[in-house]
């Protein structure tokens, strides 16, 4: 940025209307002012000592409430709350899309419904445990009907937002939210340089929310934490009371500050990239493997196969210096306007209004574009995913039928072949670890138990169907995690974690009936690889605990959670770009994918509702483990050289398989005739039978035809002939393709101009008596060494059955060929026309029944023409135009 436009950016924001007029700082070239940090009252903290109110301080320049209620990070879901089993997760339990009310398996707790009686979390209980994943802001502040928290009366409270569980004595207890404070939208968190996050967390664990904030700024200086609470250091603040912007810097967020909450980010190019398991400290990461750095895989400190090899970058993105803001920025920011924005007048090429930068700067949205929670619009561009910055069809122009690709694929279907770090495979509730935990499987690793020294083997992600931004179902990568977990009563709760630790534990160990029961080598322990509910009797004997406990109904149910997977993107040449990968009968597309090992009985787990994905396949039980298995088919698609009707098949190789037994049948007939009974040649004489054009033209298409077969093969069957590659089989058949539709419309124009079309066309009076003398010659007369029962002569090259055969090849096959041969290649261009016929999946296998009948033919043309006066007399015709025909028919 220059700063000519640093100094204007400065001058905009400081004259706008309700914008502080403050003095611009000289220390650091910051394009922001200096500014009082102040309390919930307006006043200074130096003043009151009191919590610093982000909300306060930033709201003199900007509108925060505007912010607040246009950030999906404060919203959390809380302005989709509603009624308990009216979410899209179809969870009975959940009430809204976010966190703030949509239970997640891997996290467990869920907050309860006001109406519950029996309460898991309460507001402040959320807060507390999930605090550390949310910016404040939205229901961190507000009641569920739109009040404030700081306003309701505790006193003799009983529901979920006016309790909390006290953990000293195991009990719910009324919470003081005038004396805890709430949570106010945390700008300093995303918005400064190092903020102490640790600090932040142990705040809100504490209960003590209103200091969160302050406790994010202890590592800059002006704050401080002392037995008898948080105190402010005069000596950071100016003479007007303003922060030293050497101490407290406000800048634009960066990958650091997105990492706080979301996943693993590495920017430093000399400290090797570690990971000790797939923690729960890196959601992103632990639940998909995705990491941001732009360091390079082999140089990561992860004991990862094949690890010297990976020369790639972890993210290209992050290697190319691309920063998560690039991508997902705020949607009002003009700097991102579109002219082509839809809204514009009619009678306008161009729309010059738009926001000014200052406007900007007063009420920046924070509804973040690219992102689930993203609503198009606002203003701003619509630039979505990957196409936001690339243009695929540059980028793969040396890819056959690219937009059809584009069409079903997502871009990172391809670009994300592999995750090389640990992630979440299956978590099982439904028993507990010695602390507390569920029993959890990682992915990509060689032992379910990772830490630093484990090998990393990294994994494929699992492609599934999920509505992309522009309404388009596309194949994605996505990492499937599968929950077993008890629920109970009517409507069903998951069992809480209080009561699950009570069915399984005695003071700080197993109680003694679980240890009979789990301890499979009686050993007086539970192993780790005891910990399951591997039969009906165990269930039964957990289930019977949670009914003494007044649980009603304990049953287990499961889940498959899917998590979708942005980041982590290669760049050429480490991309898929194999075709074979999908194009081969051992598709990716429907490669297994397991998603639980030791599970509990015989408990199948279904899609969480509202993940914007479907399962195209099976969940299926074998061996102990559990897998999903996938199904082009059943995701709508036909994946030439992968799938095939096994009718087109069928009727295709019997009717080749009938061709050549009867071909080798009449062939050995007539060898074995020959040697018993020589034939004597006649006197024959030699006739000019095919032009110069007719030679050409049959040679070009008999190659050409063979070309497409055996290409065509290839395709359909690119596991058993390999000859060109799959990609260069592809393009090979559409150029050849292309040469027969010419050369067979040149061919029709010659025949229909010079009057040779008749030949193909038999006389109706005694074709029949014709046909059957032609038929009788072939299965009799030519073992006897007859004449042939009709003389060849130019005018009349063809006999009866020839003539039929030739009719229905040039008018009913080839054209078909043709035909759905051009719907094929046009599936992309005309969708369309091709969903109207049924698309690939109706179009290849009639394709395939007419390669399978063309080889056929092939096969049969090719032994007939050993028919003639000779073997090789007819091809010597074919080459050189002359032909011996007997004298005497």
């Amino acid at each position: 940025m220059s700063w000519g436009l640093i100094a204007f950016i400065t001058v905009v924001a400081a004259t706008q209307p309700g914008i502080s007029q403050a003095p611009a700082t000289h220390a650091s070239a910051t394009i922001h002012p200096t500014y009082p940090l102040l309390d919930d009252q307006g006043r200074s903290v130096l003043e009151s000592s009191g919590p610093v109110s982000p909300i306060a301080t930033c709201g003199a320049c900007h509108d925060t409430r505007f912010i607040e209620t246009h950030s999906a990070h404060a919203d959390a879901g809380f302005s989709a709350l509603g009624t308990p089993g009216s979410a899209p997760s179809g969870r009975a339990w959940d009430t809204s899309t976010g966190i703030f009310g949509r239970w997640y398996p891997l996290t467990y707790r869920y907050l309860s419904p006001l109406s519950d009686s029996i309460i898991d979390l309460s507001t402040a209980d959320w807060i507390r445990f999930y605090g550390r994943r949310h910016v404040g802001g939205g229901p961190a502040v507000y009641t569920r009907d739109r009040g404030r928290l700081v306003d309701l009366d505790a006193s003799g409270g009983s529901d979920a937002e006016t309790t909390a569980y006290d953990p000293v004595s195991q009990r719910r207890v009324s919470w003081e939210w005038r004396r805890s404070g709430v949570v106010e939208l945390n700008c300093f968190l995303c918005h400064i340089a190092n903020p102490d996050n640790a600090a932040r967390i142990a705040e809100l664990e504490a209960g003590a929310f209103g200091w969160a904030s302050t406790a994010t700024l202890s590592t800059t200086g002006l704050v401080s934490k002392h037995p008898s609470g948080w105190r402010w250091n005069p000596a950071g603040f100016d003479a007007q009371g303003h922060v030293r912007t050497e101490l407290l810097s406000v800048r634009e967020s960066t990958n650091d500050n997105c990492a706080l909450c979301h996943g693993l980010v590495h920017g430093e190019p000399d400290v090797p990239v570690l990971l000790k398991g797939c923690v729960p400290d890196y959601w992103t990461t632990m639940t998909t493997g995705q990491i941001i750095s732009p360091q390079r895989v082999a140089e990561s400190g992860m004991n990862i196969r094949g690890k010297t090899t990976l020369t790639r970058a972890w993210d290209v993105h992050a290697e190319r210096l691309v920063d998560c803001v690039d991508c997902h920025y705020s949607r009002n920011n003009p700097v991102y306007w579109d002219a082509r924005d839809p809204g514009r007048p009619a009678h306008l090429r161009f729309e010059a209004r738009r926001m000014s930068l200052g406007a900007y700067l007063h009420r920046p949205s924070h509804r973040l574009a690219n992102s689930p929670s993203d609503p198009v619009g606002e203003g701003a561009a619509s630039f979505e995913g990957c196409t936001g910055c690339h243009d695929a069809r540059r980028a793969h122009r040396d890819l056959p039928y690219a937009a059809r690709h584009e069409q079903v694929l997502a871009c990172n279907a391809c670009h994300v072949p592999r995750l090389f770090a640990p992630a979440r495979e299956m978590l099982d509730w439904t028993v507990l670890t010695p602390d507390r935990k569920p029993r959890t499987v990682c992915r990509g690793v060689s032992s379910p138990f990772a830490d630093a020294s484990v090998l990393v083997e990294g994994y494929e992600p699992v492609l599934l169907p999920a509505r992309q931004s522009d309404g388009r179902e596309r194949l994605a990568p996505h990492n499937l995690v599968g929950t077993w977990f008890w629920v109970a009563g009517a409507p069903e709760r998951p069992v809480r974690l209080d009561d699950l630790s009570a069915a399984y534990f005695d003071g700080d160990g197993y109680h003694p009936d679980i240890v009979a029961l789990l301890d499979g080598n009686r050993d007086g322990a539970v192993d780790p690889g005891e910990l399951v509910l591997d039969s009906a009797a165990k269930i039964e004997r957990i289930s019977s605990r949670l009914r003494a406990l007044g649980l009603q109904d304990p049953r287990i149910v499961a889940e498959l959670q899917p998590f979708a997977i942005h980041h982590g993107v290669a760049a050429k040449g480490w991309a898929t770009e194999d075709c074979a990968a999908c194009h081969h009968p051992q598709s990716r597309i429907d490669r297994p994918f397991t998603v639980g090992r030791g599970t509990p009985g015989d408990v199948r787990p279904m899609l969480a509702g509202g993940t914007g994905v479907r399962l195209a396949g099976q969940v299926r039980a074998e061996d102990g483990r559990i897998d999903y298995r996938p199904r082009s088919t059943a995701a709508g698609l036909y994946v030439l050289g992968h799938d095939s009707h096994p009718l087109s098949d069928a009727v295709g190789v019997i009717a080749v398989a009938g061709v050549l037994f009867g071909v080798a049948g009449h062939g050995a007939l007539r060898l074995r005739v020959a040697r018993k009974m020589p034939r004597h040649h006649g006197i024959a004489r030699a006739v000019y039978m095919y032009t110069a054009y007719e030679r050409f033209w049959h040679w070009l298409q008999a190659l050409t035809i063979i070309a497409l077969i055996v290409t065509g093969l290839e395709i359909h069957l690119p596991g058993t002939v390999r000859l060109l590659g799959f990609r260069a089989a592809v393009r090979t058949h559409t150029i050849v393709a292309a040469v027969v539709v010419v050369n067979a419309f040149l061919a029709l124009f010659h025949h229909l101009a010079g009057g040779q079309i008749r030949q193909y066309f038999p006389e109706p009076h005694g074709f029949f008596d014709q046909a059957i003398r032609q038929a009788r010659y072939y299965l009799i007369g030519i073992f006897r060494h007859e004449p042939h029962p009709f003389v060849k002569i130019p005018e009349r090259k063809l006999n009866p059955l020839q003539q039929i055969t030739y009719l229905a090849l040039l008018n009913i096959l080839l054209p078909l060929q043709i035909a759905t041969g051009i719907l094929m290649w046009g599936a992309e261009r005309w969708p369309v026309v091709d969903g109207m016929l049924g698309g690939l999946r109706t179009l290849a296998p009639i394709h395939a029944v007419g390669a399978w009948l063309f080889l056929a033919f092939l096969i049969a043309h090719i032994y007939l023409t050993t028919t003639g006066h000779t073997v090789l007399s007819n091809i010597k015709a074919m080459l050189t135009g002359w032909e011996n025909i007997d004298d005497v028919a």
